[in-house]
C-alpha cells in the first residue's frame, strides 16, 4: 500500500489537538468499566485461498466521544499473509489511515474522529481483515498488547480487555516432495569429458515457481567443471551465470519472469559437464542445503535429492601420488616427529619420500626418508629445534609421473625455561677497603654463551668501576679494591651484572656490599665503678696492617646535653688482627643521668683526622 503523504499526518495531528482541547473543556470523562476488543473468526473460503476475521468492540460506553483509534494485531505468517482489510461504521465520521503491514505477523491500523459523533450502540463490527492462507495449521488472530488505543477527547485511553482467537486451517493439501537427481552421462570416446543430467521428478502439477536454486558438489580431483546447458523443464526462466567460487561446488540460480508452470512433473533442468582429470569413482551430488525451488507464495518446496556416482577407468598415464600429512609427535623445546603416509603410489613405483620443513611456510627444507614403496605410515625425528618457534611442514611422495604433497600443517616447540643469572659476591665480613678487595663471579643456568658486563656503583649511584668479562655462560675473577683516599669511612655499594643473550631480553641481576675505609673497630661502650669515680672502657680490634695511628676519644654528656668531659689519648698503634682495650678515668662527676661515648680518629695521607665509624655510646646514673 501506498504511505500518507506526511502534509497529511501534520494536518490529521493539527486537528486531533485543536478536537482534543475543544473536547476537553466540554466535561465528557472516560468510563470506569473496562471495554473489551476481540477477534471472530469468520469463514474459510470454499477455493481455501483466504479467511476473515471480525474486530468487534462489546461494552464501549455509551456516548463516550474518542479524538483516535489504535488498533494492532499479531498473526501466524506461517498460516497467514494480510490481504486486506473493509473497515465498518461504528465509529461514525472516522477517517482510517492505510493499513500499515510492513512487519511480517502484524498490521496496524489507525483511524481519527473529525465530527465529533460517537457510536451508535455499545456493541459491534470494526472492521473485517481477510488473509490469504500459506499453509495448515492453528493461526491465532491477537490484538497487540499495549497496542489497543481508544483515545478519549481527555487525552487518556479507555481500558480494554483484549480477546484473541484461533482459527484453524486444514484444507491445504500437502505438496508433494520433489526429486532432483543426479543421472550421468557416456564418457566421451577420447575420455577426456563426461556430462551429467540434473533431473527433477514428482513436481506438483501446475505449480508455479518464482525462483530456483540449485547447488551440485563434484569431485574435484576426478573432475572439473566445464559448462551447462539449459533444459526445457522450467520454462522462460532466465538463468543467472553459474557460479563457480567455491571448489567442488557449482551453483545455478534462475527466476521466472512469466509466471509458466512446467508442462510436465518431470525432466531435465540442466546437463552439466565435466572435463575428465584423472581415474577414480567421482560422485555427483545434488547439495540439499543449498536447494530451494520457491513457489509463488513465497515458500519452498519439499526437495529430495539422489546423487550418483561417475566412474571413470579409462584414463592410462600415471598419476602423482596421494599423500596424507599426519600431526607431529614427541613435541620439546628442542625436537619433534613429523608423521606422513602414502595412501597411492599413482599408478607408479615411488622413488622418493620424505617431508618439507622449515620456518617459513614458503621456503620449507626437503629432506628425504627413504625411497620404493614404504610399507604404511613414515616418520621423521629433527632435533636442533629453537624453543617456542612455529615450525610448518609437509609430508611428500615422488613417482615417475610427479610429487603429491599432503596438507601443511604446524606445530610449535616448547617454551624454553626462563634463564636463571646467580651473582656471587666474595668479601670480608668487616666491609670492602684497600686492604679488603671484593671479589665477583657470576653464571646463567640454562648454560648458554652470552655476554657479560659487570658496574660497581657507589652509594650516589656514580659508576666507579666498569669490567666486561669474556663472554660464556660464566665468569670469575672480577676484582674490585678502591684506593684508600677518597673512600667514604662507611658505605653501601652495589655490583649490577648484565647477561646478554644473543636473542632476547638482556637478564639483570644487582647485589650489595659494605664499604668499610678502616681496619679498626669499636666493641660496646662499659661504664664501671661506683660513685663519682667511673672508668670508662672498650676493646678496640684491627683487622688488617697497614692502618696509620689511632686517637680514642671519650665524651660524656649530661642529661641535658651539656658536655661535662672530653678527652684525647695519644695517637697509638694497634697490632694486627688483635684485640686492645682503651681506658678513660671519670672524677668529681655530680650526681645524675650521663650518656659516655668512645669513638676514633686516624689521620690519612693527606694529614687530615676522621672518624672510622659509629659513635659507641653507654648511660650511667651516679
Amino acid at each position: 500500500m501506498n504511505k500518507p503523504h506526511n502534509g497529511a499526518f501534520v494536518k490529521w495531528g493539527v486537528v486531533l489537538v485543536i478536537l482534543t482541547l475543544i473536547l476537553t473543556f466540554s466535561g465528557i470523562v472516560s468510563a470506569d468499566t473496562a471495554t473489551v476488543v476481540k477477534i471472530l473468526p469468520g469463514q474459510v473460503s470454499s477455493d481455501c485461498k483466504t479467511v476473515t476475521t471480525d474486530v468487534v468492540i462489546e461494552g464501549f460506553p455509551q456516548g463516550q466521544v474518542l479524538t483516535g483509534v489504535n488498533i494492532e494485531l499479531d498473526y501466524d505468517s506461517t498460516i497467514l499473509k494480510y490481504n486486506g482489510v473493509q473497515t465498518s461504521t461504528f465509529f461514525p465520521g472516522f477517517i482510517w489511515m492505510p493499513a500499515n503491514s510492513s512487519t511480517a505477523g502484524k498490521v496496524i491500523f489507525s483511524a481519527g474522529n473529525f465530527s465529533g459523533a460517537v457510536p451508535a450502540t455499545t456493541n459491534g463490527t470494526v472492521m473485517t481483515v481477510t488473509f490469504d492462507i500459506i499453509a495448515n495449521g492453528d493461526a491465532s488472530v491477537i490484538p497487540s498488547q499495549n497496542k489497543v488505543n481508544l483515545t478519549t477527547t481527555q487525552g487518556s485511553d479507555l481500558p480494554v480487555t483484549l480477546m484473541g482467537d484461533v482459527i484453524n486451517i486444514d484444507c491445504v493439501p500437502e505438496p508433494a516432495s520433489s526429486v532432483v537427481k543426479i543421472v550421468p552421462g557416456q564418457v566421451s570416446s577420447d575420455c577426456k569429458t563426461v556430462s551429467a543430467d540434473l533431473v527433477i521428478e514428482e513436481f506438483p502439477q501446475g505449480q508455479v515457481l518464482t525462483g530456483v536454486n540449485i547447488a551440485v558438489n563434484y569431485d574435484s580431483t576426478i573432475l572439473n567443471y566445464k559448462g551447462v546447458q539449459e533444459g526445457s523443464f522450467f520454462p522462460d526462466f532466465i538463468w543467472m551465470p553459474a557460479d563457480t567460487s567455491t571448489e567442488g561446488k557449482v551453483t545455478f540460480s534462475a527466476g521466472n519472469f512469466s509466471s509458466s508452470v512446467p508442462a510436465t512433473t518431470e525432466g531435465t533442468v540442466l546437463t552439466l559437464n565435466f572435463d575428465i582429470l584423472k581415474n577414480g569413482v567421482a560422485n555427483v551430488s545434488p547439495d540439499l542445503a543449498n536447494i530451494k525451488l520457491t513457489s509463488s507464495q513465497g515458500n519452498d518446496l519439499p526437495v529430495t535429492v539422489v546423487g550418483d556416482n561417475i566412474n571413470i577407468t579409462c584414463i592410462t598415464v600415471p598419476e602423482k601420488p596421494t599423500v596424507q600429512t599426519g600431526d607431529a609427535s614427541g613435541i620439546t623445546m628442542t625436537e619433534a616427529v613429523l608423521n606422513g603416509s602414502i595412501d597411492s603410489n599413482g599408478g607408479a613405483l615411488i622413488t622418493d619420500y620424505g617431508f618439507f620443513w622449515g620456518t617459513d611456510p614458503d621456503n620449507l627444507t626437503k629432506q628425504s626418508v627413504g625411497s620404493g614403496e614404504p610399507s604404511g605410515a613414515y616418520s621423521l625425528n629433527i632435533d636442533s629445534l629453537t624453543p617456542e618457534t612455529k615450525y610448518y611442514y609437509q609430508a611428500y611422495a615422488t613417482n615417475s609421473f610427479d610429487t603429491g604433497t599432503g596438507e601443511m600443517k604446524n606445530f610449535t616447540t616448547e617454551q624454553a625455561p626462563p634463564a636463571e643469572v646467580t651473582v656471587n659476591l666474595n668479601y670480608d665480613e668487616n666491609g670492602v677497603n684497600n686492604e679488603r678487595p671484593l671479589t665477583i663471579s657470576g653464571s646463567i643456568n640454562p648454560g648458554s654463551d652470552v655476554s657479560w658486563q659487570v658496574e660497581i656503583k657507589d652509594n650516589y649511584g656514580v659508576v666507579v668501576q666498569s669490567v666486561t668479562p669474556a663472554a660464556g655462560p660464566e665468569f670469575s675473577g672480577v676484582v674490585y679494591q678502591p684506593d684508600f683516599n677518597g673512600l667514604p669511612v662507611v658505605a653501601e655499594y652495589t655490583v649490577t651484572v648484565t647477561a646478554t643473550p644473543a636473542s632476547g631480553t638482556p637478564i639483570i641481576r644487582t647485589e650489595s656490599f659494605h664499604i668499610s675505609n678502616f681496619n679498626y673497630f669499636i666493641d660496646s661502650v662499659t661504664v664501671n665503678g661506683s660513685g663519682p669515680a667511673r672508668t670508662v672502657a672498650a676493646t678496640v680490634s684491627k683487622s688488617g696492617a697497614s692502618e696509620p695511628q689511632a686517637q680514642a676519644i671519650c665524651q660524656v654528656t649530661s642529661a641535658d646535653g651539656k658536655v661535662v668531659f672530653l678527652k684525647i689519648n695519644d695517637a697509638e698503634e694497634f697490632a694486627a688482627d688483635s684485640d686492645k682495650t682503651i681506658e678513660f678515668q671519670l672524677d668529681e662527676l655530680d650526681a645524675g643521668t650521663y650518656n659516655a661515648q668512645i669513638f676514633l680518629w686516624i689521620k690519612d695521607t693527606f694529614g687530615n683526622w676522621k672518624v672510622l665509624s659509629e659513635t659507641q655510646t653507654a648511660s650511667f646514673t651516679i
